[in-house]
């Protein structure tokens, strides 16, 4: 114990040491005194689960030990933690405090009741109301010993009512959507209480039905129609269409054969209230239009009137839509069948597109003709040679500006041909003619000719050299060309000496004086036929000959001149 002079000395004193300030006063000498005033604070009902706490007071020196009972639990202190795990029969608390000198005692009591609950509260009643029905739903919870409830409803936000008991019977108001129903479970021993809250849900329609889709059903085509409604929850829906029926807010619908005009209904169902509403429409049904086709001429004559007609398969009938293009521009458009066209002038192509279009349903499809307009035969052109020689083969060619194509036709003396080419070789000569081309239009029967004077011709052929074997310089040499031609041969000469040209000359004969210190050269003949100007060479090798050379002294030289004696086979150059 801690003197008093020292705690006014210190001016403080260690906590714990005295039950009071009075204490603080006392001496060594001063006598114990309690335990009384014992009192003990606390809740009267506990509920399992949860845990409390007691606590136990009483004026007393020095301090008092607290002992507590309840039923078999015994704990020391002054403070008591509890919590029940199962229900017990009601008993009292006892909190006892005793003197630790005087080993007075006293006691304080409470009557503690138990309970449970409330807990998995739950409220069972229908989904779905229905504006003006009564409908009923209960709340349960575990409570011990018993529990009340009360009901609080809500509409659009704002509390409709609030109810006591169970179970609960609920009106919705008109023109309630949705709403809310709480229900408060409160335990009746220990006023302790949990809630639980049922979205509300207001059953209405159907109403506002509404059907979506075409009026014309086509067969072949497959349709689509909807059907809506204002409805919750979500309207069960049928439809029907003679013998065809079909659940759902769609049906889809595709004809293969025609039927009758009848009435297409779609019936929506509430589920909940089995409220039904209907959408009617009249369906007609229509086939095509298909296998569009136009008839009429291949081709077009600038200035002429040609009919063309289109035809398709519809049901209950087709009417057709004309456009006139030429020239990649619209030129006309026409209704009805059929339909006469005059191209204009100076138009080469066009096209005619027809639309049929179904009378019922406004169903369309097109198909479009290309126009070819026939022109021509012009700048009729013959592309070829103006002579020809025998045994040559020649070609010839004609061409038009013609549209379809022309067809062509020859003719020169008694030879005639079909076609754009003519390829002509001649055997024997003939006296000059004309070679005609007739270019025909075969849709007009338009004609033009094209004409060019052809002259015949023979060789050269058989080209020849004549002359001396030897060449002496200074000395001139005559040599003679011959050569078979008609009407008439041309002849040029050129001679080399020593690999490099001497001299060129035209004329028949020719004579040739080599220069000095010449050894060898050549003498080419060319005979060019003077029509047809073909030619063909012949060269001749030259051997020159000197004063102071012999045969006899020379003897390797005898054979070249021996060989030099023939006269040489011509070679040919076109």
């Amino acid at each position: 114990m801690v003197h008093q002079s020292a705690c006014l000395l210190l001016l403080t004193c260690l906590p714990g040491f005295y039950g009071n300030t009075t204490e603080l006063l006392r001496t060594t000498a001063d006598p114990t005194y309690g335990p009384s005033s014992v009192v003990l604070s606390g809740v009267d009902v506990v509920t399992l689960g949860i845990l409390y706490s007691f606590q136990c007071s009483a004026s007393c020196y020095p301090a008092c030990q607290f002992t507590w009972t309840w039923g078999n639990v015994t704990s020391q202190g002054p403070e008591l933690s509890l919590q029940l795990t199962q229900l017990q029969a009601n008993q009292n608390l006892t909190c006892t405090a005793v003197n630790p000198v005087t080993k007075t005692a006293a006691t304080a009591q409470k009557m503690l009741q138990t309970a449970a609950g409330p807990s998995n509260v739950q409220i069972r009643g229908p989904g779905f109301l229905t504006t003006g029905v009564a409908s009923n739903f209960t709340c349960s919870a575990e409570c011990y010993p018993s529990c009340n409830y009360t009901w609080r409803v809500d509409f659009d936000g704002v509390t409709f009512s609030t109810i006591e008991g169970n179970p609960v019977s609920i009106v919705p108001p008109p023109s309630t959507l949705s709403g809310s129903l709480t229900c408060k479970a409160k335990n009746s021993l220990s006023h302790l209480y949990i809630s639980t809250t049922l979205p509300l849900q207001v059953a209405y329609g159907p109403a506002s039905i509404v059907m979506n889709g075409v009026d014309v059903v086509t067969l072949g085509i497959l349709y689509s129609f909807q059907c809506s409604a204002s409805c919750y929850p979500a309207c069960q829906f049928t439809w029907t269409w003679g013998n065809v029926t079909s659940q759902g807010p769609e049906l889809s619908l595709q004809l293969t054969q025609l039927q009758a005009n009848q009435n297409l209904t779609c019936t929506a169902v509430n589920p909940v209230t089995k409220t039904a509403a209907t959408a009617q429409k009249m369906l007609q049904t229509a086939a095509g239009p298909s296998n569009v086709q136009i008839r009429g001429p291949g081709f077009l004559t600038t200035g002429v009137a040609s009919n063309f007609t289109c035809s398709a398969e519809c049901y209950p009938s087709c009417n057709y839509t004309w456009r006139v293009d030429f020239d990649g521009v619209t030129f006309s458009t026409a209704e009805g069948n059929p339909v006469s066209i005059v191209p204009p002038p100076s138009t080469l192509s066009g096209s005619l597109t027809c639309k049929a279009k179904n009378s019922l349903s406004h169903l369309y499809i097109s198909t479009t003709l290309p126009l070819q307009v026939a022109y021509g035969p012009a700048s009729v052109v013959m592309n070829g040679v103006d002579v020809v020689t025998l045994g040559i083969l020649y070609s010839f060619q004609c061409s038009a500006s013609c549209y379809p194509a022309c067809q062509f036709t020859w003719t020169w003396g008694n030879v005639t041909s079909q076609g754009p080419e003519l390829s002509l070789q001649l055997t024997q000569l003939q006296a000059n003619q004309n070679l005609t081309c007739t270019a025909v239009n075969p849709v007009t029967k338009t004609a033009a000719t094209a004409q060019k004077m052809l002259q015949t011709a023979a060789g050269p052929s058989n080209v020849q050299i004549r002359g001396p074997g030897f060449l002496t310089t200074g000395v001139a040499s005559n040599f003679t060309c011959s050569a078979e031609c008609y009407p008439s041969c041309n002849y040029t000469w050129r001679v080399d000496f020593d690999g490099v040209t001497f001299s060129t000359v035209e004329g028949n004969p020719v004579s040739i004086v080599p220069p000095p210190s010449t050894l060898s050269g050549s003498l080419t003949c060319k005979a060019k036929n003077s029509l047809s100007h073909l030619y063909i060479s012949t060269t001749l090798p030259l051997q020159v000959a000197s004063a102071n050379r012999s045969l006899a002294t020379r003897p390797e030289e005898t054979s070249a001149v021996l060989l030099l004696a023939f006269i040489i086979p011509a070679s040919f150059t076109l």
